[in-house]
């Protein structure tokens, strides 16, 4: 099933209570990111600003202080956040009047960080996610929410009947809770809807699937992961009509904010854990490829 949320809100309350329970498990970690999205605005030295996220976090009546000794959680969101707006921003370059899918959107504000006043932009989440971002975030002519079920990838036929755009997914901080068929199923599926298309996700390693405690946040919450890539291969296996751009741990961002953990990127297994890959069309050959060594 898949509807678009249309707010019919004249206005919107200065201040929204977050019931116990109101959210899924997964959904429940979007949280997570808006708090470290929001200190991290506040930071003097901050990687990435977003006044938004300040102003939902302070609107939205929620204990965020579970969160705050997640300091590996709240480095990882502002290194993760500033890389893939990096690569947003280059297809936004390539391709003013296009397309971003923002899978899993949650309380993501990407679109007011870098929105090029062309780009229509389709946030996709499960119903209550929608149904919170909804009370923060309006509709507009180019920003479009659609609720979807976990399993149910229907939402691209629909974007790809709206117009016939070039179009950018991004997956940021979801295919860690999928299983994973159902990422290799997503990755196919986008190659084959979306021929001038491009794809943005995070993955983390088995080891934070295994040992969740690694985590700093996420047990906070009852969320926990499902899959973990091993290497670069199987998603690379799964490109179906795409090929590979580039790949990068995040542990490389930024190593003095990392702390004791940026010690980590030299070691192959712990450099694995969380790192970014980037897919596109065979029709963009301005991209340069770049993939780390531990594939």
């Amino acid at each position: 099933m898949i509807a678009s949320v249309i707010s019919t809100r004249s206005e919107i309350p200065s201040k929204t209570t977050l019931e116990p329970g109101s959210l899924g498990p997964v959904q429940e970690t979007m949280l997570i990111t808006l708090w470290a999205r929001s200190i991290e605005s506040q930071r003097p030295d901050a990687l990435t600003r977003d006044d938004k996220a300040v102003e939902i976090q302070r609107r939205l009546e929620y204990d965020f202080s579970r969160f705050e000794r997640g300091w590996k959680s709240q480095i990882g969101v502002a290194v993760r956040d500033r890389y893939i707006d990096r690569l947003t921003r280059a297809f936004l370059e390539r391709h003013p009047e296009s397309n971003i899918i923002n899978l899993g959107a949650g309380l993501d504000t990407r679109c007011f960080r870098i929105d090029n006043g062309l780009a229509h932009w389709f946030d996709v989440d499960l119903p209550d996610a929608i149904a919170l971002r909804s009370k923060f975030i309006e509709q507009t002519s180019r920003r479009t929410f659609l609720e979807t079920s976990g399993d149910d990838f229907h939402w691209m036929d629909r974007i790809r009947d709206t117009n016939n755009r070039p179009t950018l997914l991004i997956a940021e901080g979801v295919l860690m809770f999928f299983e994973e068929r159902l990422v290799h199923e997503l990755i196919k599926r986008q190659s084959e809807v979306f021929t001038k298309g491009e794809m943005i996700f995070d993955l983390i390693g088995p080891m934070m699937v295994q040992f969740p405690f690694l985590h700093d946040t996420l047990p906070r919450t009852r969320a926990r992961f499902r899959w973990g890539a091993k290497s670069l291969h199987a998603p690379i296996a799964w490109k179906g009509k795409y090929e590979f751009a580039s790949s990068r741990s995040m542990l490389e961002e930024e190593p003095a904010r990392w702390r004791w953990m940026r010690w980590c990127r030299y070691l192959p297994i712990l450099h694995r854990q969380f790192f970014v890959v980037h897919l596109q069309s065979p029709s963009a050959h301005d991209q340069t490829k770049n993939v780390d060594s531990w594939m």
